[in-house]
This record gives structure tokens, sequence and C-alpha cells, in this order.
């Protein structure tokens, strides 16, 4: 084998437990998500982003904090919200939707209005640009800050389920390793009784060995290759310090 990092991409579902998690942070909210869009992670136009829409949601700042008591991005969105539907009597609603060709939370369109479908009207600016109701872009601003939250979540689940394959890989070639090594002892072994034997055959059947331990021999240096290769490619950082594929794979896998 020789070592492709391509062969040690996660598997197609890795951002599942993401959009799951996602849905149970927006529900507790109140928001209801229809459609999760991402792109990433190294071009311009890369982010996440949803359709769906927004209602309050009773003591959604206190069940955030019990539910992800670590996320204090979500803390903050959902005390925003909180404050801002206090002023308007807990009646505010929104539609989200998105538009464009890319899939960041800046294509997110945000329409408020409040529980007797009156729409909050925004004004016209000498300009001639219409600027929204100082609420609504209250509104759209949590909404997108949720959208990149979800972005940074599946930034860091891609990049946790990228090291976890290549470490994974990693452990098994060591056994690769292992296996092959043990291969060639016992065929060595092997030789070493047939010299002994004196047996009229023995010569061919030494050489005969010596061709499969040559092989096995080979193999167990193109694995100990691929580990070094594996090794060199592995990046991963944890809370803000690099980690080694040795030390990922003792811990993860």
């Amino acid at each position: 084998m020789t070592f492709n990092p391509e062969a040690f991409a996660p598997e197609s579902d890795w951002h599942e437990s993401v959009y799951d998690m996602a849905r149970e942070a927006a529900a507790i909210i109140g928001i209801d998500i229809n459609d999760i869009h991402y792109s990433g992670f190294w071009s311009q136009g890369d982010g996440a982003s949803f359709t769906g829409s927004y209602i309050y949601s009773k003591g959604a700042a206190k069940r955030i904090r019990a539910e992800f008591p670590t996320a204090t991005a979500l803390h903050a969105i959902a005390d925003t919200l909180q404050k801002v539907q206090r002023a308007a009597f807990y009646r505010l609603a929104a539609t989200v939707t998105t538009s464009g060709r890319y899939s960041h939370s800046g294509t997110m369109s945000v329409d408020v209005e409040t529980s007797d479908g009156e729409p909050l009207a925004g004004d016209w600016a000498k300009s001639g640009c219409y600027v929204p109701h100082p609420t609504e872009e209250i509104i759209r601003d949590q909404l997108r800050a949720f959208a990149d939250w979800i972005y940074e979540s599946l930034e860091k689940e891609y990049e946790y389920a990228s090291a976890w394959q290549l470490a994974s890989g990693y452990v098994d070639m060591a056994d690769t390793v292992d296996q092959e090594r043990a291969s060639a002892r016992a065929l060595i072994h092997d030789i070493r009784t047939a010299m002994k034997s004196g047996i009229v055959a023995a010569p061919a059947i030494c050489s005969a060995l010596r061709s499969k331990v040559r092989d096995h021999l080979e193999a167990m240096n193109e694995a100990i290759s691929d580990r070094r290769e594996m090794a060199d490619a592995f990046h991963y950082w944890e809370d803000g310090k690099s980690v080694d594929i040795e030390t990922f794979a003792a811990a993860n896998i």
C-alpha cells in the first residue's frame, strides 16, 4: 500500500450528528429548521445557513444553558432574543429564507411580524435604500449568528472526523507491521528447521521460504513508511494546542 490521504476522508454522513445537535438547540431557542445548507471549509463564500421559522420560546435562555453549558454563543443568542421579545410582549415571529449561490449566513433573509400578522415596517433612507426595522435587524442578526454557530460546529466535527479516520488507519497500519514481522519471523524459523533436517529438498524449500520472507519484510517496511507519512500528514488542534497522531490515537481510537 502507498499512503493516499483521500482514502482516509471522513464518512459521507459525518455531518449528521451536527445537524441533529443544531436542530435540538434550535428547538430550545424557538427556531424550527426546515433545511440546513453549508459549504466548507476553505473557500470564499463558505459557511452555513438554514431556512425555517422562529417564535418565542419560554425559558429558552435557562434551558439552553442546561443542555449546552459550554456553548456561550448560544447563550448570547437566547439572551438577546429573549430581551427583544420581552420588549415586544413576546409577540414576534419570523420566517427565514435563503438566496444566492453561496451557503453562508449572509444569504439568509429574515421577515419579522407580530403574532397577529402585522409586519414590522422599516423605513427608507435618504439614499433610497430600504432600512429594516431595528427589531427585525436584531432578530436577523441573531438567527444568522445561530447559522454561524452551526458552521463552526460543522468545521470542528469535520476536523475531528478527519483526524479520527487518519489515526484509525495509523493504528491499523501498526497491526499490519506486527503481522508482517511475525510472519517473516515464523518463516525464518521454518528455514532454520529445514536446513537442520538434512532432507534432499531442503535447499529448494529454503529458497521458496526466503522469497516469502522478503515479501513480508517488504510489506512491513511499506507499512512503516505509510505510518510515517500519516504522522506527517496529521494535523489536529485541541484547546489551542497541536495534538500529534500518537496522542490522538491513544485518547480516541
